[in-house]
């Protein structure tokens, strides 16, 4: 190797000079010289193998430590990876105790719905028992039953989505405080379900009693209605007379003048394509107060919010057909919205955008659903409503508001 060609060359160095020390001059010298001059060769032929074996231990040296900082980087490599594992086991072990606690609460909530499921059966027959009762009412009662027929599907729909809910419990184990939440707020609803059986009582009461007073209104505002009109028509002769002359006699018919007052009668009842829904004292000042008539075969509703505001929206609820007209009035926020009996879907009186409330408590708008109309309340307390029916833009609203049938329609 590298020690045994130092060696030769120092040995062939050290030949040279001394053959060159003892080196005869005649004519031997010649072949003497070509030895040494060979000798040099080899010499020569020795060091630049000695210079390649050097740059190949250069080159071996390189590679050794590049292998050596591979070997290192290696090594921290298997650190990490090790390190990882033992972060990923911890981790595993974590979420395996996290599974476990999911599956206990789910086991929490299914019986917590096993004693909703319970609770809902003893509201059916509870509302069988009124729905018996209802029956012996009056024909203005009707209205009435059709909410408490309304209620019984929504809570239905609710048993339903309790069904759907429980499959997302177990789809969704990890997510406990969500799940949580979500039942506490449908044990809510339940509760509020009871509540508003107990209420409807108390309503078919008021219904009846404000239905008399409707009735009592109707004829004072059937008297006032004539004399408006006999008076219209002493006026109108009076002017006749004037036109005429004071000696002239005016040549009308009572039959013309009949249908002059009633020509006059309805340009009172619609302005501007504005139609009269209520005259005078017919519509309550209170807030909720509602009425709900059918304008060119559309069927609309009043209603009357906080602050005095007036709404006028579609009757029927855009979502399936429900009685939107007898659905209670709730405020969202700076938002005074009517929410369906059937399906508890919330609706913007005044933009009739739908609304829902997500999981992180959030008021979300699923865009406009219901039409809405123009409303007024004049100086002598009727009501002037307009249809709105100018939008190109179809609203799902619209699929009913001609089809379905209102109490006493």
């Amino acid at each position: 190797t590298e020690t045994a060609l130092r060696f030769e060359i120092r040995k062939l160095e050290q030949r040279i000079t001394e053959l060159e020390a003892h080196a005869p001059h005649d004519e031997s010298s010649e072949v003497l010289k070509k030895i040494i001059a060979d000798l040099k060769v080899s010499r020569d032929e020795l060091t630049e193998e000695h210079k390649k074996l050097n740059a190949q231990v250069e080159e071996a040296q390189t590679e050794l430590k590049a292998a050596k900082k591979e070997e290192e980087a290696v090594s921290r490599q298997l650190k990490k990876v090790q390190y990882d594992l033992a972060m990923i086991n911890e981790e595993y072990s974590l979420g395996m105790e996290r599974l476990d606690e999911a599956n206990a609460a789910l086991s929490r909530t299914e019986q917590d719905l096993e004693r909703s499921n319970q609770a809902l059966v003893g509201l059916n027959s509870k509302l069988s028992e009124a729905q018996a009762s209802l029956a012996l009412a009056q024909e203005e009662i009707e209205h009435t039953k059709l909410e408490v027929i309304s209620t019984r599907q929504a809570m239905e729909a609710e048993h339903s989505e309790l069904g759907s809910l429980k499959e997302l419990l177990q789809v969704e184990r990890s997510e406990k405080s969500e799940l949580s939440e979500l039942c506490q707020s449908l044990r809510q609803e339940v509760e509020s379900l009871q509540g508003e059986r107990t209420s409807l009582a108390a309503q078919l009461k008021a219904n009846s009693e404000e239905l008399e007073a409707l009735k009592k209104q109707a004829a004072d505002n059937t008297s006032s209605l004539e004399f408006f009109r006999e008076q219209q028509q002493q006026q109108q002769q009076l002017a006749l007379s004037k036109c005429m002359g004071n000696n002239a006699q005016p040549s009308v018919t009572s039959s013309a003048m009949a249908s002059l007052a009633t020509t006059s009668s309805s340009l009172l009842d619609k302005m501007d394509g504005f139609v009269r829904v209520a005259a005078k004292g017919v519509f309550g000042k209170h807030k909720g107060a509602r009425i709900h008539m059918t304008l060119d075969g559309r069927h609309v509703s009043v209603i009357r919010g906080r602050n005095n505001e007036l709404f006028c929206i579609d009757s029927i609820c855009y979502h399936a057909g429900g009685n939107l007209y007898a659905g209670d009035i709730e405020n969202l926020g700076e938002k005074q919205c009517i929410v369906c009996p059937w399906h508890k879907y919330k609706i913007d009186m005044k933009t009739g955008e739908g609304y829902y409330v997500d999981f992180n408590h959030k008021l979300v708008s699923k865009g406009k659903k219901q039409r809405t109309h123009e409303v007024k309340e004049m100086q002598d307390g009727s009501i002037m409503v307009r249809l709105n029916l100018s939008d190109p833009e179809k609203l799902p609203s619209d699929d009913y508001a001609y089809a379905a049938k209102l109490p006493g329609g």
